[in-house]
């Protein structure tokens, strides 16, 4: 039986024999391009899976970098301002959670500490805003940097607000 449909002519021939070689020859290359894919499929998913386990490691040594790089960074912070890296790293979570950058955190520790230390000019008035304050510069002087900030901060705390309270803070951070 020929059939023409269009420019395609289809022929089908009732031979048995020659029929079922024709569709056993197509069951056996079905079947092996699928078993082909079924290896390219575990293949490529041993692949991501080795791809992933890369991305893990390298997520891991970028935190681990990120990690030594902080720690160096409070370490070189607590140099300058005399505050141990224990209470940097209390005040830098402080500090994020109010949206401050850890620039402005290490400024305001150096400038207290040479409120403290009174050596220039500049901080000749802060003597008078500490006492404002109700606090004692000598007993500040002792206290790790980021302690007297902190005893700082609970002053102006209790300071009422208003130009006393600003001229406090510029004589004493700046």
């Amino acid at each position: 039986m020929a059939t023409k449909v269009g420019a395609l002519g289809i022929e089908i021939t009732a031979n048995d024999e020659s029929l079922r070689a024709v569709m056993k020859r197509a069951a056996q290359a079905t079947t092996s391009a699928f078993d082909q894919m079924k290896a390219d499929a575990v293949k490529f998913r041993g692949t991501l899976a080795g791809l992933g386990l890369g991305v893990s490691v390298l997520g891991v040594l970028a935190f681990a970098r990120q990690a030594i790089d902080a720690a160096a960074a409070l370490d070189d912070m607590a140099e300058k301002t005399g505050a141990s890296v224990e209470n940097l790293s209390r005040l830098v979570q402080v500090a994020r959670t109010s949206g401050v950058g850890l620039e402005t955190v290490e400024s305001a520790l150096v400038k207290l500490a040479k409120a403290l230390a009174q050596t220039d000019d500049e901080t000749r008035g802060a003597g008078a805003a500490f006492a404002a304050l109700g606090l004692d510069p000598e007993k500040l002087r002792v206290l790790d940097t980021a302690e007297a900030l902190k005893a700082l901060a609970k002053g102006f705390n209790n300071f009422a607000d208003g130009q006393g309270k600003t001229a406090a803070a510029i004589a004493i951070l700046g």
